[in-house]
Formats: structure tokens, C-alpha cells, sequence
């Protein structure tokens, strides 16, 4: 799903549906409603992509603490060795999921899109707003 998409839907939803609805025709106002589910279904998709990169970042940093603190005493060293270097391997380098390593996959994306959405809503409809006076 792109910005310009979410965008002009939300923009096309407020402007024209919300406003002028009753001029629809029936296939005008079935189109919108596809559109719009259209619109909330890529949303769901990508709050359960950003959710499930959350919930395995936090349970990487769970299992860091459980290794750091294992201490049990009947261990062989080669495992307690093979444990802390593991440990230390979670610690230096945490799980991380990144659009290309552009940006970081997870909840602030989600705040990020609807922020930008609704920067370019108010401009959008501001311009709208000065065509017509």
C-alpha cells in the first residue's frame, strides 16, 4: 500500500463521500465501500506485519535477559561458554527489522503513516478550499 493511495482515499472519502453521498449513483457508492475496505484491509495487514517484528523483538530481549541470568550449577563449560557467547551475541547485535534498511519496522512506522496522511489531508484540503473561494 503506498502513501499517495492511503492519502488520496482518505482525501476523496472526506471531500466528495462524506459530502455529497446522496448524489452518488448505487455503483458510485459500492465502489467507495469497496475502496474503503480496500483501504482498511491493507491497514490491517500492515499493523499485523508491525505487531508480529514488535512481539519478536521483545521476546529476543526476554530470552537475552533468561540467558544472562542462567546459572545452573551441574553445567558442562563448553555449554556455559557456548550460553555466554550467545548471550553476548543478543546483547552487541538485537533483532532489528528494517525496510531495506531504510527504516525500522515497527510501531513509530505506524504513527509515521498516519501522521503523514494527515499533513497531506489538511494541505490537500486547504487547496480545495482556496479553489473555491
Amino acid at each position: 500500500m503506498s502513501l499517495m493511495h492511503l492519502t488520496f482515499i482518505c482525501y476523496v472519502m472526506l471531500t466528495k463521500v462524506m459530502v455529497e453521498w446522496h448524489n452518488f449513483s448505487v455503483v458510485q457508492n459500492v465502489l467507495a465501500g469497496v475502496e474503503w475496505m480496500w483501504t482498511v484491509f491493507e491497514l490491517l495487514c500492515l499493523m499485523r506485519i508491525v505487531s508480529t517484528f514488535a512481539r519478536t523483538r521483545e521476546e529476543s530481549l526476554k530470552t537475552q535477559k533468561l540467558l544472562l541470568r542462567l546459572n545452573l550449577s551441574p553445567m558442562d563449560h563448553k555449554l556455559k561458554q557456548s550460553i555466554e557467547v550467545f548471550a553476548l551475541q543478543t546483547l552487541h547485535q538485537p533483532i532489528e527489522f528494517t525496510a531495506c534498511r531504510m527504516f525500522t519496522l515497527d510501531y513509530t512506522v505506524l504513527f509515521s503513516i498516519a501522521a503523514a496522511v494527515t499533513n497531506y489531508l489538511i494541505i490537500l484540503i486547504q487547496f480545495e478550499m482556496a479553489i473555491e473561494q
